[in-house]
């Protein structure tokens, strides 16, 4: 299933043009083109808030998946990674908690919901 995100800005990963401050290496956006879309937001566990997002649109799926990784190891926090110890986790179930704890969702189900969807993945995987 595809989103209007990823079909209209071939944005796969729901990336924000404010994210972070635009402060990582290798980025593939060109820091301009965006597609404006309202979105639910969870600032707070369990309330949901409407907000219109403006979105990185990028040329192609390629770009999207190229900038997400270089957000999720060189994004920082003023001098400190957002997302420290990412490359050394030693399973998946840890590199989803520090995504989460690195405020890279705003769903308080972020890490449950990434769970089940890599534990499915994994499932179907193994039986090939």
């Amino acid at each position: 299933m595809k989103t209007d995100l990823a079909v209209g800005a071939c944005n796969y990963f729901g990336m924000k043009t404010t994210l972070s401050n635009n402060t990582w290496a290798n980025s593939t956006w060109d820091g301009k083109s965006k597609y404006t879309k309202i979105t639910n937001e969870e600032y707070t566990p369990g309330k949901i808030s409407k907000v219109t997002a403006d979105f990185r649109k990028y040329p192609c799926i390629e770009d999207s998946i190229r900038d997400h990784s270089a957000y999720l190891l060189g994004a920082k926090n003023g001098d400190k990674l957002s997302y420290a110890g990412l490359k050394e986790a030693k399973d998946y179930k840890e590199g989803i908690t520090i995504i989460k704890n690195g405020v890279y969702a705003t769903d308080s189900e972020y890490i449950d919901i990434r769970l089940t969807v890599n534990t499915g993945v994994m499932t179907v995987l193994s039986a090939l």
